[in-house]
């Protein structure tokens, strides 16, 4: 899809013939055309090929880079990448994994400019790109503090599960946040030939939202530590209580113990083995001790 170059985005129809461009984007099936027709960067398509990281690299005349955007729920191996190209007489996207259209539909409801530019319109396409990422750092607060009232209600099923993928969206959204900041240093130092310094001044403002946003995500990666720290310690306070009953209950039966062992050893010369009361003695002997034992951890509070 290519859009004409005015002020606001709109599609290049048939009807207008070879007017200039705004922007495009072109899906990898569409791209041997497209760089023939608007002479594009190979680069763009090599870029896309090892897309891992957002980033972009300042040439003579244009500037090419990628995105690569993980996704707003963690799931290993499904980031967003798409690369972009922006030079003078445009912005271009070669993108398969559908993120771009929708975004220059949306700038071309939304916005309008005096006079358009391909600076302008990188920056609108930035805005949109991370319009709704505080909702979803608010969302990922409220996962985090739903699990804190988890521990401290006792419900603990799959904590550790669920707290490991918070922790690795987290530090995806991270990593991602301090690319884009690296992005908009690059886009900074392109001292005037292809932006003006309206345009630098927009891409610094951005910077500077982003890196509002990652301090945000550090923040957030605070906060599920100490849960974390937290469900940790409600674990070992479990634990203690289990060895605090297990260790009451191996005392009150140890004495027992020692009766059932010294009087299994069967010597001959054992009296109470013949005595008619031997067997009621050691029953009432051994209840007598249970109940000595049950009354002394109650007087010591250990139960």
């Amino acid at each position: 899809m290519e859009y004409l170059q005015k002020h606001r985005l709109e599609p290049l129809g048939a009807q207008d013939g070879p007017a200039p461009l705004l922007a495009a984007v072109y899906l990898p099936a569409e791209w041997p055309a497209a760089q023939k027709k608007r002479a594009l960067p190979a680069a763009m398509e090599q870029e896309l090929a090892s897309a891992r990281f957002t980033k972009a690299e300042l040439w003579p005349e244009e500037v090419i880079g990628t995105f690569s955007v993980p996704p707003k729920r963690y799931a290993p191996g499904q980031d967003r990448r798409f690369a972009f190209c922006i030079r003078g007489d445009g912005v271009f996207f070669l993108d398969g994994s559908g993120t771009v259209a929708p975004l220059l539909e949306q700038i071309a409801r939304q916005r309008e400019w005096s006079t358009p530019s391909p600076g302008l319109l990188f920056y609108a396409f930035l805005e949109g790109l991370t319009q709704r990422d505080l909702p979803y750092l608010d969302e990922v607060e409220r996962r985090i503090a739903n699990l804190e009232e988890a521990v401290l209600g006792g419900t603990l099923e799959e904590f550790s599960h669920k707290m490991a993928r918070l922790r690795r969206e987290l530090r995806d959204r991270g990593s991602y946040y301090r690319q884009l900041m690296d992005l908009c240093l690059e886009l900074q130092e392109d001292q005037g030939q292809l932006f003006s310094p309206q345009e630098v001044r927009l891409f610094h403002l951005f910077s500077d939202r982003v890196s509002r946003l990652y301090e945000t995500v550090q923040s957030l990666r605070e906060y599920s530590m100490q849960v974390r720290e937290a469900y940790q310690a409600e674990t070992d306070l479990r634990a203690n209580r289990i060895m605090k009953v297990l260790t009451v209950v191996t005392t009150l039966f140890f004495p027992l113990t020692l009766i059932a062992g010294w009087y299994g050893m069967n010597f001959v010369n054992m009296p109470e083995l013949h005595w008619r009361y031997g067997y009621l003695c050691i029953i009432l002997i051994s209840a007598a001790v249970v109940a000595f034992s049950v009354w002394f951890f109650k007087k010591k509070r250990f139960f």
